[in-house]
């Protein structure tokens, strides 16, 4: 689904956006303490006389949906919006809470990959049908880098290629790294910190990617299941990092999976997403969407 915009949550408020679009607002809310303030600090511009505390994240539109507003009509409640956050001396702070910049946001549904954004180490990656496809070692690389701390955000699927137990995809995704793989077999990337999602063994592990795992980090395995999308969160704080997986089988929780003390320096700050080799004849597949990298505030 592409980003929610000023208009999505305008029409939110107001009770005309569609079903779709406010439990996109909903999910966001109940994930992000920061964006559900800000809802409700515009409701409350919106509804001032009202006398009752609105409950934005739980906003549900009245049924059946009203159509969208014509474009100088939404104009027109966002104008007014915004002169009641002015008369609250806030119509600057007003602007920036609604859609803080992030550090970098694609969504892919323009079916083409951005080389300013985007670069490709290995082969295969493809956009397609709104996501991106990595494809056996397939690599996608930020161009840009990012320092601590900072919070990733992004959507993975993979299927099941192979229909053998013992080979389902592996995606890692690698911070504060170069981007450079291994010449030879299997194609490891060469520095970072490697966060390892293995749908085989449905655990989640993290270490620096010239360092072998000692031991799984977690405790009970997950139920990946292949066609399904997750909800994968990092947060890389500067000195430990933060993962957070929701999805089918994984309720959302407050509590991260796993975090890792970081130790040492790193010389590259760019971001990495492979999935696993081929091997024994088979493929494998994953599936990458709505990838958005913000600021953390210390």
């Amino acid at each position: 689904m592409p980003p929610i915009t000023t208009e999505d949550v305008v029409c939110h408020l107001l009770g005309q956006s569609s079903l779709e679009i406010s439990a996109a607002i909903e999910q966001q809310a109940e994930a992000d303490e920061d964006f559900a303030a800000q809802l409700s600090l515009l409701s409350a511009c919106i509804h001032p006389t009202s006398g009752e505390t609105t409950d934005v994240a739980k906003h549900i539109p009245v049924e059946p949906v009203l159509p969208r507003a014509p474009r100088r009509q939404l104009a027109r409640w966002v104008a007014i919006v915004f002169a009641a956050l002015f008369s609250m001396g806030m119509a600057w702070a007003g602007w920036e809470l609604i859609r803080e910049k992030p550090l970098l946001e694609d969504n892919f549904t323009a079916n083409w990959g951005d080389r300013e954004l985007w670069s490709t180490p290995r082969r295969v990656v493809k956009v397609e049908s709104g996501h991106v496809r990595l494809f056996d070692r397939g690599s996608l690389c930020t161009t840009g880098e990012f320092t601590a701390p900072y919070k990733l955000q992004f959507r993975w699927l993979w299927n099941d290629l192979a229909g053998d137990f013992l080979y389902r995809d592996i995606l890692t995704v690698t911070l504060r790294t170069s981007g450079n793989h291994r010449k030879e077999h299997a194609y490891e990337i060469l520095d970072g910190i490697t966060i390892v999602i293995n749908a085989t063994s449905g655990q989640v592990n993290i270490h620096r990617a010239e360092e072998r795992p000692t031991k799984l980090l977690l405790s009970r395995v997950l139920k990946l299941a292949p066609q399904v999308w997750y909800d994968v969160t990092i947060l890389d704080r500067g000195d430990h990092i933060d993962v957070f997986i929701a999805g089918e089988n994984l309720a959302k929780s407050e509590v991260p999976l796993l975090s890792y003390q970081v130790e040492g320096t790193f010389d590259h700050g760019h971001i990495s997403f492979f999935n696993r080799e081929r091997v024994a004849d088979a493929s494998f597949e994953s599936w990458i969407d709505d990838v958005v990298v913000t600021k953390l505030k210390n």
